[in-house]
């Protein structure tokens, strides 16, 4: 991103690191840590594009299912609010991985119950973090263009 918002910048970057954080200590406060393969799996960068900065985060691909569950083929899971996304879907009679076939086949039909963790952590470093520290960055940034542009005009005349 251009040099003329390099306080934005730096809070976004330190936003992608504690919403990282967050997210795995929101994870870890669900028990979802039995191998420690999602905690770890956790990051947050940020990005660039058209000129714009943002913030993403990945994980696992099962951390996404454990957060907002996966209907079953015979049974539904309930929905929850605090979930990322609604509820998956299983689409076979017995999903695949490590797990004795009995048990394979159990989850496929009834779903996993969702277990959510993403937005608790996001909404903590959204609210408590990243909102403020925008708005002082965003007025320093500001300034910082001002004085720049004060600073050319005195050249100029």
């Amino acid at each position: 991103m251009a040099n003329e918002f390099s306080n934005i910048e730096k809070v976004m970057k330190l936003a992608a690191n504690r919403y990282e954080e967050a997210i795995r200590d929101s994870a870890i406060q669900e028990r979802l840590f039995k191998t420690g393969q999602l905690a770890q799996s956790i990051q947050g960068e940020t990005y660039s594009r058209e000129g714009k900065i943002g913030i993403q985060v990945s994980m696992e691909d099962y951390g996404l299912y454990q957060d907002s569950g996966i209907n079953g083929i015979k049974q539904t899971v309930p929905k929850s609010g605090y979930s990322f996304y609604p509820p998956g879907q299983f689409r076979s009679k017995v999903i695949g991985g490590p797990l004795p076939f009995a048990a394979r086949k159990t989850i496929a039909e009834k779903g996993l119950k969702p277990r959510p963790f993403i937005v608790q952590g996001l909404t903590q470093v959204t609210e408590n973090f990243l909102v403020p520290q925008l708005n002082e960055a965003g007025v320093q940034d500001i300034e910082q263009f001002v004085e720049l542009a004060v600073q050319g005009l005195d050249k100029v005349s």
